[in-house]
């Protein structure tokens, strides 16, 4: 039996944008029996987030509570008493962005660990990690790398978080895999079905771009727009579709589409979204910064080639002319409505880079091969 060892309950899919629950189940199917450890709530988790406020009005500098000792301490107490009542029956945990609190765990149970990204890397790039206290940066460093070192093996979704547990974190690179998540849907279409919905978007003359996200301006809706604007120059015709969130009056219009939530737990909505990665040409998403990106997996599966930013892990989910195409952070609209124009100009060019994006997804991006990989290391232990 196979502990998950989450803060969220893995079985309802609200915890990381969904990954907790896929993770949960792919262990399941892949491996056998998974019992959550957590929901875990330490009682006093009111106090901690308070002091955080305090510590940004009074210093002006960001304070994250997640990296105070004592609350991953007691967030490890919980974690025992429930592992302890389990144990006899618990082959090895499984930890799901728990690194700062495992370090101080007293189990012996063997633990394999995963995470997006580590503190460092997160440091001074995502905005809510910037202009941090110091005692945020010394606590965060040292719970991390605690955890790093009890885990006996540490599967990353990406090969930019894996190089800094080695370089930052002298990690040995023995103990560390990476494999890709898979696609956070619980429908995803088969060969056909895909290959149906690539012909029936080639006959659509309107060329849709669909960019989701829920921080407009971190995953760079304003570029989608712009680069929407570049290709209605040159050919005349184009549509942004927006999707998670609702964008500034200035990039709205006849031919933007919004839909500023849909919920993949209404299957109705979730129809909709289906829809939308079936129906359009491009997905485009020229984010600032990006640990990882479920959307790319979720848009790979419906054969939808990407365009997106060089950055964070996002290269080993994107590799250009297999399943889209990667551009500097820097990179203007032209840059990216050229590439469109061409491929859109050139039907079977595009048809082929559809295809391969779909087998990437089937390769690579999906909660089979990462919960294989996965089944592979735990029987090293």
């Amino acid at each position: 039996m196979i502990g998950f060892l989450s803060k969220d309950d893995p079985r309802k899919v609200n915890g990381w944008s969904g990954t907790h629950h896929f993770l949960f189940k792919s262990l399941e199917q892949n491996i056998g029996r998974v019992e959550p450890v957590g929901a875990v709530y330490p009682r006093r988790l009111w106090y901690y987030k308070i002091k955080a406020k305090i510590w940004r009005k009074l210093a002006g500098k960001n304070h994250k509570h997640e990296y105070e000792p004592s609350l991953a301490k007691a967030y490890a107490r919980r974690f025992d008493q429930i592992v302890k009542q389990k144990r006899e029956t618990m082959d090895f945990i499984f930890s799901s962005l728990t690194l700062p609190e495992i370090g101080f765990m007293q189990t012996d149970i063997p633990i394999i660990a995963t995470a997006d990204a580590s503190f460092l890397l997160l440091k001074d790039y995502y905005p809510g990690h910037s202009n941090l206290t110091h005692r945020t940066e010394k606590n965060a460093y040292r719970l991390e790398k605690a955890g790093l070192e009890k885990a006996r093996y540490l599967v990353y979704p990406s090969q930019w978080a894996a190089n800094s547990a080695v370089e930052d974190y002298d990690i040995s690179p023995d103990k560390i895999i990476v494999q890709p998540y898979g696609a956070n849907l619980n429908r995803v279409p088969d060969q056909q079905q895909v290959e149906a919905a690539i012909e029936r978007r080639m006959k659509n003359k309107e060329l849709k771009l669909l960019f989701i996200g829920k921080d407009w301006y971190r995953k760079g809706g304003a570029l989608a727009y712009q680069i929407k604007e570049q290709i209605k120059r040159e050919i005349g015709r184009a549509r942004l579709i927006v999707c998670g969130c609702v964008p500034p009056k200035q990039y709205t219009g006849e031919d933007v589409k919004v839909y500023s939530f849909l919920d993949k737990n209404d299957p109705s909505e979730l129809e909709q979204l289906i829809d939308l990665y079936n129906g359009s040409h491009f997905f485009v998403l020229p984010t600032r910064n990006e640990c990882l990106g479920m959307v790319y997996n979720e848009a790979s599966a419906h054969g939808l080639p990407v365009l997106t930013s060089d950055t964070g892990g996002v290269p080993t989910i994107v590799e250009s002319d297999q399943n889209g195409y990667l551009f500097s952070v820097d990179a203007e609209a032209e840059e990216y409505a050229e590439k469109i124009i061409e491929l859109w100009e050139d039907p079977s060019a595009y048809r082929a880079l559809c295809l391969s994006t779909r087998r990437r997804y089937e390769k690579h991006l999906n909660w089979d091969t990462w919960g294989e990989r996965v089944r592979q290391v735990a029987n090293r232990l």
